[in-house]
């Protein structure tokens, strides 16, 4: 289904803006404009054009930095192995 811009009213596309977010954060992933405009039936380029306030926020929601994961992050993981692999091969 193939929403008319004119058809849509702020209220619903900050709506399910929200409801992004939500689900956003759920999965320790980030919110996109593209995402949001595809959800509506919009190009990306037309949802700019017709809400650029939305856009500019979830473009700095998107620039912020994602919520840490409790324990050590796969980085974290190969770095300590790589260390306890240097220390095994120097004795």
């Amino acid at each position: 289904m193939t929403a008319r811009v004119s058809d849509l009213p702020e209220a619903l596309v900050r709506k399910r803006m929200a409801e992004m977010i939500v689900t956003c954060r759920q999965t320790n992933t980030k919110p996109s404009v593209l995402k949001l405009a595809r959800q509506l039936g919009l190009s990306n380029t037309t949802f700019r054009r017709r809400f650029p306030d939305i856009a500019q926020e979830l473009g700095a929601l998107r620039s912020t930095p994602a919520d840490p994961a409790d324990g050590p992050t796969t980085h974290d993981r190969l770095i300590a192995r790589n260390a306890k692999l240097r220390r095994r091969t120097r004795s």
